[in-house]
């Protein structure tokens, strides 16, 4: 017999709203219809202030009250235990719907129509039989019968929910309930994992089906104990766990008839990293639905991913090339003009400004994502302009540069260092989650990140001002601290290693530079005088760095972009970095393996190569105008992307004129408007998207439609070894066309068509070949080769296997000597290259450009830190803002703000307040959120909006090294609006 059931692990939940995307993408429901559903519950005060996700679904009772409360025979409990409905018996009565004590059931609305005209309703045939019709989970019976889990089981990016059979004491299900102390909700079939300290009330109460009475669940109803590494019978009931998960793995090889072809590809709804894979279910031609993708790597899309078919079919797509017809500045008013002369008045425009004053006048670049970078940089450079830019110039590479400041500028080998290594279960004895919150930004990691942290004995220090579903599962001690202060909490332990014996002083007197300087510096941060420059209580120091010294090396530390966000950014994060090689966790098993043999297709599924960047930037690279700004960025510059933050300067001094855009949004920069207007002053700004976006292309002359992700296959993916081609799916709507045809038809039409191989539909296919043949010649697979290989990919094999420690035998310089590509031919805690330019060579921590301590006077009129840009689940930057099965979550601009603050200013939840800065007094609004998770004395909120503009609240100070923005300090002012 089977007997159905689910654990829901709310230790592995992080609210990513992945199983309600999933379920809504696989049977259709209605806009107010969520077969799963839940909420956040805070409890406790800082600094002990904790926060989670509590997700509910249909309960599938034992004996069901909606059952006996139907007395038309529509709902039924197969003998498998879900409770179930017959649509053709439904008269609609409701009955069943009133007579649930868990809110779980529904009654749908007499319409069958989809979220929008031309999404397709997946599974249309039974969301029609739903129409005024009551409706519930159904444990995916078809689903079930096909083999396959239920879907919000198995698009979890968590791997938070298990699904099985609970007669069978061999099944996943069991161990797990056994393993992890499940508490049952009495009366049901469903059973959850607390995290500690969450009290059980907050989970659905127990149904007593005699009296019909509901109780609340206790811990009296736990099954058993909750097992941890080292009690009796843990290794057995985890050996157990692992066997059962494997068997399901490895016989779930089957190609189940799913009503429709599937087709492959990679998502990149948030980034052009990390690719996630999906495998998408067509049928006619549309795009039905979205799966995991088995045998990838990264498999598990996240809440964005399931819903880029919303995004495929959206009412407000690009289709059509357009013109301008009202002046700049203005809301766009726009001509549908075809691709042929939309082409030839690029060309005349661009060219024209090229013979006037020269092709390094025109700009190109690229947002997020980022997938068209190497073919635009190719266009670039072949145009004769050096300047390319992306996003990057707020983002990723002020991280890498600072890693070239300690390693040497050799980015192939170093690029990988950044992020920062997942911890290795064997080996790593300490991980530092910093500034790094995968449960929201990086949700394809999440479920290997929290199974090294459940079957290992590493120590985790998360370092974070909020509470998050990181510090959560995660820390072991959290130091929640001050916006802006990484860098004194980075001396600190630094300190505490230099002083308590405990650093690699063998690697350190052998392969570093400027050690004396750096440690004199360090000293400087006792325990009492960074708790005063950071409020992280002493004891959370005090315990962080004992973990550091007792624990031993190797450690990793997983960062983000993010980190540099700061006046003083670079520093921070070099003093943060510098950790690595003090406790000699640089190139070794269990720390930050610098990557063996780099494949030449790079992260944008390009290459070097293909881009021209070693064959042109050089002859370039006089023109820069970045450099009289950002020497050091500049100089240490190896992959093409000049820091373009000083935009409105270069327009107004004529330094650029015109552009080229794919995919860049002005919201990204502080002071917004500076960069509206720069773009409105340029002669001639062409741009190329998925859909209008005001903000922006108010302030262009032509818009270009761009295919989406599921329309185009390029570029490759490469995970791992591996590399992926890219199946596009479905046909390109409208007039749409890949990035990569759309920068080799302007190439075509700028003259350049020998380049671009003329341009046309097969674009796309040979620019890939250009890849492929100029990242290895006949070492590397042919687009044949992968197509055959499809959906599997080729996996690239190292040569020479493995290596550590490669500074000893010359494999991290091109000159084959032993050490690093440093001027001083070591790792640098003092920075030669730095002093070279006039700027302090050791990484010195900084107060933010405006605090409570740098500019007190400023601070009593403004006693707020600034902080922005914090990732939500259902959000990328600015994107998906239109998708209702997204913008659910939230549909207009939130601020969080802590209780105590809120108080101080008279301040309820849900209240519209204003927030001001001394850059902008007249402020923006937005509806406040209360929390117990920040640092008290801030604010956070998500950026995007174009009615509530946070950055437009942020001074345009940059980094002086990287050229960085200040988003995550400064001060502001929150009052009732």
């Amino acid at each position: 017999m089977t007997r159905f059931g689910m654990v829901i692990d709310l230790e592995r939940c992080t609210g990513c709203y992945s199983c309600v995307i999933a379920c809504k993408q696989y049977f259709g429901t209605a806009p107010e219809v969520d077969y799963n559903q839940g909420r956040f519950v805070e409890w406790g005060e800082y600094p002990n202030a904790h926060r989670r996700y509590v997700s509910t679904m249909c309960n599938h009772c034992e004996n069901p009250p909606c059952l006996t409360s139907c007395t038309h025979g529509a709902t039924y409990k197969a003998p498998e235990g879900p409770v179930l409905t017959y649509p053709e018996k439904c008269v609609g009565c409701g009955d069943c719907v009133r007579a649930c004590p868990y809110g779980q059931r529904f009654m749908t609305s007499p319409n069958t129509e989809p979220a929008f005209p031309g999404h397709p309703i997946p599974a249309e045939a039974a969301a029609a039989q739903r129409v005024g019709k009551a409706e519930k989970c159904t444990l995916c019976q078809d689903r079930l019968a096909l083999g396959l889990e239920p879907a919000c089981t198995a698009m979890c990016p968590g791997q938070c929910r298990i699904f099985g059979d609970l007669d069978d004491p061999e099944s996943e299900i069991n161990y797990y309930i056994r393993l992890y102390g499940a508490l049952h909700i009495s009366g049901t079939s469903l059973y959850y994992v607390l995290p500690e300290g969450m009290q059980p009330d907050v989970l659905p109460p127990g149904y007593d089906p005699q009296s019909g009475a509901l109780r609340p669940t206790t811990f009296n109803d736990a099954v058993g104990k909750r097992h941890y590494p080292g009690d009796e019978g843990y290794r057995e009931l985890t050996d157990g766990l692992l066997a059962a998960r494997d068997f399901i793995r490895e016989n779930d090889d089957s190609e189940p008839n799913i009503g429709g072809e599937y087709r492959y590809s990679y998502c990149s709804q948030c980034n052009h990293m990390p690719k996630c894979g999906v495998k998408a279910v067509v049928k006619d031609g549309k795009v039905l639905r979205l799966e995991r993708r088995e045998k990838y790597g990264n498999e598990l899309p996240c809440a964005l991913g399931n819903a880029a078919t919303q995004d495929l079919y959206a009412p407000d797509r690009l289709l059509y090339p357009l013109r301008r017809t009202n002046p700049k500045g203005q809301r766009g008013q726009w001509q549908k003009i075809s691709w042929d002369e939309a082409l030839a008045e690029i060309a005349e425009r661009v060219n024209d400004v090229k013979q006037r004053y020269g092709p390094e006048k025109v700009l190109f670049m690229t947002g997020d994502v980022k997938e068209p970078k190497s073919a635009l940089q190719r266009l670039s450079y072949s145009f004769g302009s050096p300047h390319f830019a992306t996003e990057s110039s707020t983002c990723f590479n002020a991280a890498e540069l600072a890693v070239r400041l300690v390693l040497g500028t050799e980015t192939r080998a170093i690029t990988s260092l950044v992020p920062g290594p997942p911890p290795d279960i064997n080996d790593t004895k300490v991980a530092i989650f910093w500034a790094h919150n995968p449960g929201t930004a990086a949700a394809f990691s999440y479920d290997r990140l929290k199974k090294t942290r459940e079957y290992s004995d590493i120590k985790y220090i998360v370092v974070d001002p909020r509470v998050t579903s990181t510090t959560e599962n995660f820390a072991d001690v959290h130091l929640q601290l001050r916006p802006g202060t990484d860098g004194a909490i980075a001396l600190f332990l630094a300190d505490q290693l230099i002083s308590r014996d405990a650093y690699d002083k063998q690697f350190v007197e052998q392969w570093t530079h400027g050690f004396e300087q750096y440690r004199e510096l360090a000293a400087r941060y006792d325990i009492k005088t960074t708790a005063q420059i950071t409020g992280v209580p002493e004891e959370k120091l005090q315990q962080a760095a004992d973990i550091l010294v007792e624990n031993g090396a190797p450690i990793t530390i997983k960062s983000s972009s993010t980190f540099p966000h700061h006046f003083n950014g670079t520093d921070n994060f070099r003093a943060m970095f510098l950790l690595v090689p003090l406790t000699g966790s640089l190139d070794v098993e269990g720390g930050h393996l610098i990557v063996n043999e780099p494949l030449e297709i790079d992260m944008w599924g390009g290459s070097f190569p293909f881009a021209r960047v070693h064959e042109l930037l050089p002859s370039l690279d006089s023109l820069r105008i970045d450099r009289q700004h950002f020497p050091v960025w500049a100089d240490a510059d190896r992959d093409g992307c000049f820091q373009i933050n000083y935009l409105p300067e270069y327009v107004r001094s004529g330094e650029l004129r015109a552009a080229v855009l794919l995919g860049v949004n002005t919201m990204m920069w502080p002071q917004t408007h500076e960069y509206q207007q720069a773009f409105k002053e340029m002669e001639f700004v062409v741009a190329a998207d998925f859909r209008i976006r005001p903000a922006t292309h108010d302030f262009v002359d032509m818009l270009l439609p761009a295919a989406m992700p599921l329309e185009r296959g390029a570029p490759l993916a490469v995970v791992g070894r591996r590399i992926f081609l890219r199946e596009a799916v479905v046909e390109p709507q409208g007039e749409a066309r890949s990035d990569y045809r759309i920068c080799a038809d302007i190439g075509t039409a700028l003259g350049l068509g020998e380049l671009f191989w003329g341009g046309g539909e097969d674009a796309e296919e040979n620019m890939i070949r250009e890849v492929l043949r100029t990242a290895g010649g006949p070492k590397q697979p042919t687009l044949e080769a992968l197509r055959e290989a499809s959906p599997d990919g080729i996996a690239i094999p190292l040569k020479k296997g493995v290596k550590y420690r490669k500074w000893e035998t010359g494999l991290l310089r091109k000159d084959g000597q032993p050490g690093f590509s440093t001027p001083s031919g070591k790792v640098e805690f003092t920075s030669e290259y730095l002093r070279e330019r006039g700027f302090e060579p050791l990484p010195l921590y900084r107060e933010p450009y405006e605090s409570p301590l740098s500019t007190p006077e400023l601070a009593e009129e403004y006693p707020l830190i600034l902080n922005s840009g914090s990732r939500v689940p259902y959000f990328c930057h600015s994107l998906d803002r239109t998708l209702p099965w997204l913008v659910r979550y939230m549909p207009e601009p939130t601020v969080n703000l802590g209780r105590a603050d809120a108080e101080a200013r008279g301040l309820e939840d849900g209240d519209l307040v204003r927030i001001t800065s001394p850059t902008n007094k007249e402020g923006i609004v937005a509806k406040l959120v209360i929390t117990n998770t920040l640092f008290p004395g801030m604010m956070d909120m998500h950026h995007g909006w174009p009615q509530a503009d946070v950055n437009e609240l942020i001074a345009r100070v940059f980094d002086p090294i990287s050229g960085f923005p200040a988003y995550k300090e400064g001060l502001c002012q929150i009052t009732r609006a």
